[in-house]
């Protein structure tokens, strides 16, 4: 019963973003702040950081994944990815994570070991949202499931690079447990881990 008032809450949230998407078709965003931060903390993998951030002067997305040996090379950047965003672009972030925030869950507080925690961070026209999410999956929270996987959709198809979808391959493989890892051999992400690491594949 809860996971079906859930459902429904969210297809009202959808319906409603569709329509606000709909009645602006002028290319002018509305005036205000918005800055989400999204962190993905996997256990074996790199955690990442990406910040969303508009303001009636600039429209920015960055990403910065955090390499996993910062303090032997005292460098903690592994990769670092930005651009400046058009109008459209920020149109398809409000929809796909920002206007979905508010929706109710329950978000798990325990941890899992070999999972991933992931943290949403809203502050929009001075009002805050945070989102705490272990290891999301379908079955175990929907909305969860949801924006985490809009969100690696959604900066998959802006960063539109092949280094950065490679990296959110991993991360959804937390959450779906169907998913399929490419052949490491032929990874962008892999290659660059091998030199960054002084990794060698067996």
């Amino acid at each position: 019963m809860q996971k079906s008032l859930i459902i429904s809450t969210l297809f009202l949230f959808l319906i409603s973003c569709s329509d606000n998407a709909q009645n602006n078709q002028d290319g002018h965003i509305k005036s205000g702040q918005t800055v989400l931060t999204t962190s993905f903390n996997p256990a074996f993998e790199e955690n990442s950081e990406i910040v969303y951030s508009v303001n009636e002067l600039s429209q920015n997305l960055s990403m910065l994944i955090k390499s996993k040996d910062g303090d032997r090379f005292h460098n903690d950047t592994f990769l670092y990815r930005a651009k400046v965003l058009i109008n459209n672009e920020v149109r398809f972030l409000d929809s796909m994570i920002v206007k979905l925030m508010p929706i109710p869950t329950v978000d798990r507080k325990d941890k899992i070991s070999d999972g991933i925690t992931i943290n949403f961070d809203l502050i929009r026209n001075g009002d805050t949202v945070k989102r705490h999410f272990v290891s999301p999956t379908k079955s175990e929270n929907v909305v969860g499931f949801i924006i985490t996987s809009n969100a690696v959709n959604a900066f998959t198809s802006i960063f539109n690079d092949s280094l950065v979808s490679d990296y959110f391959v991993d991360i959804y493989s937390y959450i779906n447990d169907s998913a399929i890892l490419p052949n490491p051999t032929v990874r962008p992400i892999v290659k660059l881990r091998m030199a960054k690491y002084g990794w060698k594949l067996k």
